[in-house]
């Protein structure tokens, strides 16, 4: 009959880790031969498989690395497409498009408070502007 210590030297691993196995279904002890070496070494042998695949994140791992590397080389070219329009001048930063629409609204605000309208529609420009100014400018 075919032992826990038996199955230990077979996969070159400690008597405890053969019980961690056997305990977590991973290698099964037959009711009357004891351990089945064959079935014991596939089974061990595809929880080493599941565990790598963890490891690197699946068993395509190296077509997950081949399609990280194109998404780099589109990542890398998409940045070298800005920095060449940055340095020809037809990209505009953001803030600065930002700040440019803030100062508008600050003059549209100083024009309408110092215009010869009713208060009633100075409010009624003001709101309209506020509501314009609050929305989401990202």
């Amino acid at each position: 009959m075919i032992e826990t210590r038996d199955v230990g030297e077979h996969l070159f691993v400690s008597t405890r880790t053969v019980t961690s196995l056997i305990e977590r279904g991973i290698i099964k002890r037959e009711p009357v031969i004891g351990f089945n070496l064959d079935a014991v070494r596939k089974d061990y042998i595809e929880h080493l498989r599941s565990l790598a695949g963890k490891k690197s994140g699946s068993p395509g791992a190296d077509l997950n690395l081949t399609n990280e590397r194109a998404r780099l080389a589109r990542e890398q070219a998409d940045r070298i497409a800005m920095d060449n329009e940055i340095s020809r001048k037809t990209l505009i930063p953001a803030d600065l498009i930002k700040k440019a629409g803030e100062n508008l609204f600050v003059a549209m605000r100083a024009k309408i408070l110092a215009s010869n309208l009713l208060d009633s529609e100075k409010d009624d420009l003001l709101n309209d502007l506020r509501s314009l100014s609050t929305n989401e400018w990202a």
